[in-house]
């Protein structure tokens, strides 16, 4: 499978209980990337490179923890292993969340960046326990905001992941969902799997409907924000 099936309204739809939450990050996502300039451009925590297709360059550099991803390069994000100012670009999404450190990862994005490069940062602002132990933070944009900027970056750009309609779908079905896997376990594994679907998908379409309708209408309500921004000067830690 290549990595942008990984991403596809059918894979996620089918094979996962996220399809409300990363088709939204993924629309955001195409938004964000039209505006990006050609270069050098890291993915830093880039599980299967799902945005890589977004992307027109040739430069493209996954980095990530897990060796079982095949990323381009394991490693992790408080000690991003290149040199100051390689990049032009760099992806930063739903990783700050999952790191106590998070001010290190800042602080090597903007190490590893180049004067005036830019960087699009995804992070939830509500949402579930997830890959437990490690998920540490939660994000509204005012905290985004102020942390890149105290780190150096000047923001261009604050995007709503999703809204209310749209979180209530994606938790309704995510937690359903992981519940009737576990209390159907005495069922054959794919047998288990089908029976699910006939809730997931159903209920993740109308959702998602409902929130690409109403969504706008609540404005305190999010999943999640993306955040395209540009390096500037120096950080006045530095």
């Amino acid at each position: 499978m290549t990595k942008q099936n990984f991403f596809s309204n059918y894979y996620l739809l089918t094979r996962t209980f996220t399809f409300i939450q990363k088709r939204l990050l993924r629309k955001v996502m195409q938004r964000l990337a039209t505006s990006m300039p050609d270069g050098q451009i890291l993915d830093v925590g880039c599980g299967y490179q799902p945005y890589r297709c977004l992307f027109k360059t040739s430069h493209y550099v996954g980095l990530d923890i897990s060796l079982e991803r095949r990323p381009t390069v394991v490693g992790d994000a408080r000690f991003l292993p290149f040199k100051d100012g390689a990049f032009d670009g760099i992806i930063c999404s739903e990783v700050l969340e999952h790191v106590f450190e998070k001010e290190k990862v800042l602080e090597e994005i903007r190490r590893v960046l180049r004067p005036k490069g830019w960087v699009i940062l995804t992070a939830p602002m509500s949402w579930g326990l997830h890959y437990e132990p490690y998920d540490f933070w939660r994000f509204t944009p005012y905290s985004l905001r102020r942390m890149l900027e105290y780190w150096g970056f000047q923001v261009v750009r604050i995007e709503k992941v999703g809204g209310l309609f749209s979180l209530i779908g994606s938790r309704l079905v995510e937690g359903i969902g992981l519940e009737m896997w576990r209390k159907l376990k005495w069922l054959p594994r794919k047998l288990r799997h089908g029976v699910i679907l006939l809730f997931s998908i159903p209920t993740s379409l109308v959702f998602a409907l409902i929130g690409d309708l109403f969504d706008r209408f609540v404005s305190t309500d999010a999943i999640g924000y993306a955040v395209q921004a540009v390096k500037g000067g120096d950080a006045d830690s530095c």
